[in-house]
């Protein structure tokens, strides 16, 4: 019996939740939204990170609102 593969996540199917939820759960969802407003940055200091996660904890904006001024 052959397992199925995962199918593969598309952030455009997930845009219209709001951005201040993303974080509290651990997916694909976190995973795309960090990679995008990150932009390959990959050192980070404890206040960068922390005014990074306060500022997409605190918006009210949707995912797809909130990366539009990143991509």
């Amino acid at each position: 019996m052959r397992i199925p593969d995962k199918p593969s996540f598309d952030i455009n199917t997930m845009l219209h939740r709001k951005v201040r939820y993303v974080l509290d759960k651990q997916g694909d969802l976190q995973d795309a939204l960090l990679d995008i407003v990150t932009q390959g940055k990959q050192e980070w200091s404890v206040q960068e990170w922390q005014q990074l996660v306060d500022d997409i904890q605190s918006s009210d904006l949707t995912v797809g609102e909130y990366i539009g001024g990143y991509v």
